[in-house]
């Protein structure tokens, strides 16, 4: 009769490495969030309250899931870290960003300026009062917008943005329990919060691998978007670039004789103003982005570079890493600038992707580049990453090839670490079903939460 060994009985479950990221991901939170509190600088300090969230879902971890792994306690980390970022931001001026779109439209119908005039000298007190940056051919829908009564277009500018928002991740291969994960994600909450048009956007760089068209006409919005229109040219793909393009195109001989001449000129000269206006207020026109930093001149060649490595890689890969660039690119970057980097974060193994979530997601600013660096450092860095799914095991429709949409709300990555870890192996030990291979061990928390998968009462 076979030895029994009794199934280990430690709280904390190997490897001692895994360990580095909670660990790490907890030093980051502490010293960056010291001063803060929630929800505004006369509420409760928001350390203790982090704290408790943490002991009480370590305790529930503890109570219905067993042993810790590494990259459990990362998320349970995180994500009350990230809930309660999420907090303050919700005491700032809401859908500011649609309302300015919104003014905009009146400004035009009323025949007012619509751009700036002159240098911005200090922040506007209502925020919906910033610059208009979007080019004239956008000022007719927004006119049109403006004239639906303004409780109902804020509903229905939310509710549509929700929903792209639900698109975009199903569309990247997401499952309802990440879905929930990265709508708590601080760039989604800022960017609906605020009603600003880069979360639709990201639907249309989601399904840019079937609706390639969206990548040419997002720039009519975000003109640093443009970026990743390049993936069409590096792909081969001439019809939805000159579908697009065309759309583009139609869309501004259609709108000229409502706008006029005068309008691109106003628009033109207003971008100038802006630019000249962002050295005096970095912090709220620079936001996020390198120029705010360091010096313009390297903050283009880095944009370079980015682009230049994203375009060594083909089919999805390739956009994934455009995407990543179109951040880097970016001369006036906010949290929710960060969107179309979620494919790239979703490529990192779990220790990784939970310090880029943290990076990004807990009292965001200069930290964020360090979780944009770690997701950019995963192109060349292989262990980083998050091994390709098999074709043969990707849920039909599935557009990225991160294949996460089968995960259990409370077994949020087993099944994908399983499928891809140890890249460099010649063989998976997987079926077409996913289940193991007769023999073969189903232990190894290689996914995102690094759930260990039901361990033998006995080992023969």
């Amino acid at each position: 009769m076979p030895n029994e060994v009794p199934t280990r009985t430690t709280i904390l479950a190997p490897p001692v490495r895994d360990w580095i990221f909670p660990f790490a991901i907890l030093a980051y939170g502490l010293v960056a969030t010291r001063d803060w509190r929630v929800p505004d600088a006369h509420g409760f300090p928001l350390v203790p309250l982090w704290g408790a969230l943490v002991i009480a879902g370590i305790a529930a971890w503890l109570r219905f899931r067993g042993r810790l792994t590494a990259a459990a306690v990362s998320a349970i980390i995180v994500v009350p870290g990230m809930l309660l970022t999420d907090v303050t931001t919700l005491v700032s001026q809401v859908l500011r960003d649609l309302h300015l779109y919104l003014k905009a439209g009146t400004h035009f119908l009323d025949g007012s300026p619509v751009y700036l005039q002159q240098v911005l000298l200090q922040r506007p007190d209502d925020l919906s009062n910033y610059p208009f940056l979007y080019p004239p051919l956008t000022l007719p829908g927004f006119a049109a917008l403006s004239l639906i009564p303004s409780p109902l277009i804020d509903v229905l500018c939310v509710a549509a943005s929700l929903g792209l928002a639900i698109v975009a991740l199903r569309t990247f291969g997401l499952g309802w329990p990440w879905i929930a994960v990265f709508l708590l994600w601080p760039p989604f909450v800022q960017g609906l919060w605020v009603g600003n048009v880069a979360v639709p956007l990201v639907a249309l760089f989601a399904l840019a691998p079937r609706f390639g068209e969206g990548l040419v006409v997002g720039p009519i919005f975000k003109l640093y978007s443009g970026v990743t229109t390049l993936w069409l040219v590096r792909e081969r793909r001439w019809r939805p670039l000159v579908v697009g393009g065309l759309l583009v195109v139609g869309a501004a001989a259609v709108t000229f004789p409502l706008v006029g001449l005068g309008r691109w000129s106003e628009w033109i000269a207003g971008l100038r103003f802006f630019q000249e206006s962002q050295p005096l207020l970095p912090q709220f026109l620079y936001g996020q982005s390198l120029p705010r930093y360091v010096p313009w001149a390297v903050a283009a060649v880095l944009a370079v570079a980015a682009v230049a490595v994203a375009l060594r890689s083909r089919r999805t890969d390739g956009l994934e890493r455009l995407g990543l660039a179109t951040i880097v690119a970016s001369p006036s970057l906010y949290a929710h600038g960060l969107l179309v980097g979620i494919p790239a974060i979703l490529r990192l193994r779990a220790g990784w992707m939970w310090l880029a979530l943290a990076l990004t997601g807990i009292a965001p600013a200069a930290p964020a580049w360090i979780g944009i660096a770690i997701a950019a450092a995963a192109w060349f860095v292989v262990p980083m990453q998050r091994a390709a799914t098999e074709p043969a095991l990707r849920r039909r429709g599935d557009l990225w090839g991160l294949d996460l949409d089968s995960l259990a709300a409370t077994d949020l990555v087993d099944e994908v670490g399983e499928r891809s870890a140890h890249r460099s192996s010649p063989t998976r030990g997987r079926d077409r079903a996913g289940a193991a291979q007769p023999g073969q061990p189903t232990t190894q928390g290689g996914g995102a939460l690094g759930v260990p998968a039901h361990e033998p009462a006995t080992r023969r």
